[in-house]
């Protein structure tokens, strides 16, 4: 009697491997210090927005607290994946495990669908505004 082994595809690694963007390049320091910049003006430029709309009592309108929402929620959109990507590359340690995967998996598309829904609201307050002016 002939016994069939049936072969299975398995996987015994706890981690993903993330390959980067700039990993093959001979000037990744330099791609890392443009993101890191723009990860930093990202972070001030939404900042000061929301400090600026919160001083001032004549920006408490409708249409402000969502802007000020919106650039609240790209803060936290950039800070999801920016400084995990940013540390990899000085690090050198190239892998995510599988729960810290889907975290951040999770963070960034609930954050997506937050911010669809923001703009769906941004729009419909804006059209209303419309309606009552005319």
């Amino acid at each position: 009697m002939k016994q069939t082994m049936w072969v299975e595809n398995q996987t015994f690694g706890t981690n993903f491997i993330l390959l980067g963007l700039f990993s093959q390049s001979k000037h990744s320091a330099i791609f890392y210090s443009l993101i890191f910049i723009i990860f930093i003006v990202a972070l001030t430029g939404n900042a000061t927005l929301v400090l600026l709309i919160q001083s001032d009592p004549h920006l408490h309108t409708a249409m402000y607290f969502f802007i000020s929402q919106l650039s609240l929620m790209d803060m936290m959109y950039i800070c999801v994946t920016v400084p995990k990507m940013l540390l990899d590359q000085v690090t050198g340690i190239h892998h995510i495990s599988s729960p810290s995967c889907g975290v951040q998996m999770f963070l960034y598309l609930t954050l997506m669908g937050a911010e669809v829904f923001l703009l769906a609201a941004m729009s419909y307050d804006r059209s209303r505004v419309k309606e009552d002016i005319c």
